[in-house]
């Protein structure tokens, strides 16, 4: 991790800092009138959340535990941590609230299948209902991250932050330092938004996208040439309703809203 510091007029300590984790990089700014050393602990332990969540549910790395899933699910039942069951479990919600669109299976090369894994909540435990189903968290463990990051925060006493992971998943806490909330520009667009405790978060394909948001149930990219941004107080609640508003049809959008209690930001 990298970081500057400076002190404010008033007495605050500002602290910039940032590192790489989840294939992009992570932005910190977190003040507070504190000593330098304890803002930079508090970066480090953010820095350490991140990376622990990446060690655990990256899916391109062999040793990671989502990686063990997708290898012997489809033959076996497989023992699956209590984080990562509350993980797919709360997965499993997202998908009914946003009518589908949001599917952690969607690059799956299986069958038509309606239910494609079933959770064992006592063991805990996941079965896969084909051998080819494959979970995918990408487009969930970002928002999950700002999630986790936003408790440390909370935990840490810190009145006013800014999390920035990849310009996509954004979480704002009080203020910026000279006004009221956080003025964020939507990614590719030129539109901004100000955040006051909330999270802005962004999905869509662009042409060298290595890794496309897909059609739930086809494994086709989406192909809505502008991006999807929703915010919402939870990170990720977010994630997954922006990749869902991104692939639905617009009239299908305000009942995802609704259940999600988000708003949505068109470009």
């Amino acid at each position: 991790m990298q970081f500057s510091h400076k002190t404010l007029p008033d007495g605050r300590n500002f602290l910039y800092a940032w590192f790489s984790a989840m294939f992009t990089r992570i932005d910190l700014i977190i003040i507070k009138k504190v000593s330098e050393d304890e803002l930079v602990g508090v970066a480090q332990r953010i820095e350490a959340e991140v990376l622990r969540i990446e060690a655990f549910a990256n899916k391109f790395n062999p040793e990671t535990e989502l990686s063990y899933i997708n290898r012997l699910a489809g033959k076996q039942e497989v023992h699956v941590s209590e984080e990562m069951l509350q993980i797919l479990a709360e997965c499993e919600i997202y998908n009914q609230k946003t009518l589908g669109y949001f599917d952690i299976t969607a690059g799956s090369e299986t069958p038509f299948l309606k239910e494609k894994y079933f959770l064992n909540i006592e063991r805990p435990g996941i079965r896969f209902a084909h051998v080819n189903v494959k979970l995918d968290l990408s487009g969930f463990i970002k928002g999950y991250a700002l999630r986790k990051v936003s408790e440390i925060l909370k935990n840490e006493n810190i009145p006013d932050a800014l999390v920035n992971i990849g310009n996509s998943s954004v979480f704002a806490k009080g203020n910026h330092p000279f006004g009221e909330g956080w003025k964020i520009q939507v990614p590719d667009t030129k539109a901004e938004c100000v955040l006051h405790d909330e999270c802005l978060t962004t999905s869509g394909n662009h042409p060298d996208t290595k890794w496309p948001v897909l059609i739930p149930g086809s494994g086709i990219p989406g192909t809505n040439a502008s991006v999807a941004s929703v915010i919402t107080r939870d990170g990720a609640e977010g994630e997954a309703l922006s990749t869902a508003v991104y692939l639905a049809k617009e009239n299908e959008v305000p009942l995802m809203l609704e259940n999600l209690n988000a708003r949505w930001l068109k470009a």
